[in-house]
């Protein structure tokens, strides 16, 4: 805006200042030109915005170069204002990033927690188990089917604890990317009677009834598979299985529909 006060100074600042409420800064940069001298030292030019101000006589060529200078000056401001705007965004994101990183390393901590306490709690009680039943074998007195059921019973927890242990095993080798699988034949009978087996003493122990119901074909029992894998799956199923069952049976299903088996 080339702005130059006449004899009504005041609506002229007046709406000047109509004008400028529609803008802000140098979105509407304000030349005043004012060689009779007409605003007194008593206006403040910065509160009226002025951008620059001309009390003589100006040339097209001066005059032009007042306004190239000023757009010059507007641009230079946006860019700067555009500069600032994107280094708070990048710094928001980045701020967003940096949050989320540390609620995901706690939450992950608060996981660690709880998976160690939870593994110390499922080595604990199979270790407790096998000392326990030692003892017991260590009477002279012992024998018979009592004394069967103790070595059935520590086997059992020992190989609890040697599960716990293989888990262990492969979450590092997971967090190592190092986890292979290893294919095989697989004799899925074999696998499930195995595991129907080692499971029963720990169902009845618990006053449940562990139920196999295999109904594969004998030519399809035989799978190309990771036998330690496939073991761990059942062996995660049976746990949890045992574990929020209070009564009634679980029953281990396996039959074929269509090409696959379930």
């Amino acid at each position: 805006i080339l702005f130059c006060p006449g004899e009504n100074l005041e609506e002229e600042l007046d709406y000047l200042q109509e004008v400028k409420r529609f803008y802000t800064g140098f979105e509407l940069p304000i030349i005043l030109l004012d060689p009779a001298s007409v605003i007194g030292d008593s206006y403040d030019l910065v509160s009226l915005g002025i951008q620059d101000y001309r009390n003589n006589l100006m040339s097209p060529k001066a005059l032009k170069f007042s306004i190239a200078r000023q757009l010059n000056r507007r641009e230079k401001h946006f860019k700067q204002e555009n500069k600032i705007k994107q280094l708070d965004k990048e710094n928001k994101a980045k701020n967003k990033l940096l949050e989320e990183v540390s609620l995901k390393a706690q939450e992950s901590e608060r996981l660690k927690t709880a998976f160690l306490n939870n593994i110390s709690h499922e080595m604990r009680t199979p270790m407790n188990g096998i000392l326990g039943f030692l003892e017991y074998l260590e009477d002279p007195h012992l024998e018979g089917e009592l004394k069967n059921q103790f070595i059935k019973n520590i086997r059992v927890s020992s190989e609890r604890l040697l599960n716990t242990l293989q888990d262990l095993i492969e979450i590092s080798e997971i967090e190592a990317g190092d986890l292979k699988v290893k294919f095989q034949s697989v004799n899925l009978r074999d696998l499930s009677d195995y595991i129907y087996k080692l499971y029963l003493p720990r169902a009845e122990a618990k006053g449940l009834e562990l139920r196999l119901n295999n109904s594969i074909k004998q030519e399809n029992e035989i799978l190309w598979s990771d036998p330690s894998k496939l073991k761990g799956i059942f062996i995660h199923l049976l746990n949890n299985s045992l574990k929020f069952t209070n009564t009634g049976h679980i029953e281990i299903q396996i039959r074929a529909e269509g090409e696959q088996i379930i």
